[in-house]
This record gives structure tokens, C-alpha cells and sequence, in this order.
């Protein structure tokens, strides 16, 4: 979805991701990442949650994998919302999907997280 409107536009990608999430009603957040390092973030007006940049990526998240030289899936997965979100007690088992793509020009990449509609836990 996000490429199709950034063609049919003529604008980035991370443009179009941006304007995606500022739009979007669900906690969600489009993260470039580079030097496997949080470069900046964009969260949705409904996710709380702040991403440090420079902050370091876990191994978790997709996006490292990438920067590491690991194959990238080419759609949506679930992760470990422990990747990208500081959690505490039970809220530690929950999932994220995130959705990266490869920014092979800027030896980065594009992370697209959602928050399933049963979250349950706070971001902070």
C-alpha cells in the first residue's frame, strides 16, 4: 500500500510512509534504520511510544537482521514487541508486525510497525 501511493504520487517512500501513519487511526510508527541504529521515527498520533534515535535495534527486529546481511522477508510479520517497545510483566509476550524494507541506495532500512487492535499494554 505504501509503495503503490508513493508511485501514484511521485514522492518517497519514506514520505508516503510518513504520511500513511500520521494519517492512520491504529498505533503504528514507520522507523528508518541505518548502522543498525533507530536514524528517526514517525509514530501515528495514537501511539505513545517514542523512539530514541540512535537508539541501538534489538536483534530482534527485522530491520537488524537486515543491516546484518540476513534475508528480508518481503511481507508482514509478527515480532516480539520487546524489539522495538520497553515492556514490563506480562506485557513483555506480546507481538508487534512489523513490515521492513531494504533502502539498498542508503545501505538502510524502512521499518513499518503496527500495534494489533487488541493491545492491551500502554507505550510509553
Amino acid at each position: 500500500m505504501v509503495r503503490a501511493l508513493a508511485d501514484g504520487h511521485q514522492v518517497t517512500l519514506s514520505t508516503a510512509a510518513i504520511r500513511v501513519v500520521r494519517l492512520s487511526s491504529a498505533r503504528c510508527a514507520v522507523i528508518f534504520c541505518d548502522r543498525p541504529k533507530v536514524g528517526w521515527s514517525a509514530p501515528s498520533p495514537r501511539l505513545r511510544y517514542r523512539f530514541q534515535k540512535g537508539g541501538a535495534l534489538t536483534k530482534a527486529s527485522l530491520a537488524r537482521g537486515y543491516l546484518q546481511g540476513h534475508p528480508m522477508p518481503d511481507w508482514r510479520t509478527r515480532a516480539p514487541a520487546t524489539a522495538w517497545l520497553r515492556l514490563s510483566g506480562r506485557k513483555r509476550e506480546a507481538e508487534v508486525i512489523e513490515h521492513c524494507v531494504p533502502m539498498r541506495a542508503y545501505q538502510a532500512a524502512l521499518s513499518l510497525l503496527v500495534l494489533p487492535p487488541d493491545w492491551r499494554g500502554r507505550s510509553r
